[in-house]
């Protein structure tokens, strides 16, 4: 299976499959992640990533299903994925290719082709940056507080159509560079939601999926200086009711906390993303 977008670049006709030229692909490599290597690579003039999945085997298809986790095999279900969440109008990489090879899912070979997203910084570490200084301009406090309140808005919406990230971390939304240099001072500068290689499209929700996401991305905010009140703006920008009826009770945030809280206390190496530390690529996509 083979699909090559108008954007993609050109290979050279040679003995090997089509498939084969492609994972063959030389560039610098941006991300090794398990049976994933993601490379940035020059073609025709333009930059491009190629993230390439090697069979998981069946041990870690049977340890996934037993946790009752559904096994990432390939590069399929972040092509699906970018399809749905470009189709609810969310910011992410542009796709240009994804291609598979082989029946057996503990072997088959397959790769995802994106442009790159250009210069970029995470909102990890600009909110970093920001927990850094005594005091915040006026610019910048506005669009901090615009910055909260877009990126509850690009979760709600993925929730809302029943999007699961399970990755949901602060590292995995950027912003391009040029964005910021040319912010105006109303409104979010364009969200990027990166990352999207476990990704789940689902046909209802559970609660505890949504959980599950908001928890992780509450674990990677714990480090970065959110006052209560920046807390506060995302869950009523999220909620879209009064904050005295969202946070009574026993309800959804005291949970997202409690989940936050239990991601902290785990051993580092059993943390996704450990606090602190910034997806190290410029803008790879997974």
């Amino acid at each position: 299976m083979l699909w090559l977008l108008p954007n993609a670049p050109r290979w050279p006709d040679g003995p090997r499959s089509q498939f084969e030229e492609i994972v063959s692909t030389s560039g610098e490599v941006a991300k090794q992640a398990g049976n994933r290597t993601t490379l940035r690579f020059l073609a025709q003039g333009r930059a491009f990533f190629l993230k390439i999945h090697t069979g998981i085997g069946w041990h870690e298809i049977f340890k996934n299903l037993l946790m009752g986790k559904m096994p990432v095999l390939g590069a399929g279900v972040e092509w699906t994925a970018l399809q749905a969440v470009r189709a609810l109008g969310i910011h992410t990489v542009t796709p240009a290719g994804y291609g598979s090879q082989g029946l057996n899912p503990a072997r088959q070979r397959s790769f995802l082709l994106t442009e790159d997203l250009g210069e970029s910084v995470t909102l990890e570490s600009l909110l970093m940056a920001w927990a850094g200084l005594e005091r915040l301009s006026q610019k910048e406090l506005r669009l901090k507080r615009e910055l909260i309140r877009g990126t509850a808005q690009l979760i709600k919406r993925l929730h809302a159509h029943s999007l699961i990230h399970r990755d949901l971390y602060l590292c995995h939304i950027r912003i391009r560079i040029a964005d910021l240099a040319n912010h105006v001072q109303d409104g979010c500068p364009p969200l990027y939601l990166m990352d999207l290689h476990r990704t789940q499209v689902r046909t209802f929700r559970r609660t505890r999926w949504i959980v599950k996401d908001l928890g992780s991305l509450y674990f990677s905010a714990l480090h970065i200086g959110l006052s209560k009140q920046d807390r506060f703006r995302f869950i009523r920008e999220y909620a879209l009711r009064p904050l005295r009826e969202e946070l009574c009770g026993e309800g959804l945030w005291k949970r997202v906390g409690d989940r936050a809280m239990k991601t902290k206390q785990l051993p580092l190496a059993q943390t996704k993303e450990p606090a602190g530390s910034e997806c190290r690529s410029n803008a790879t996509i997974g």
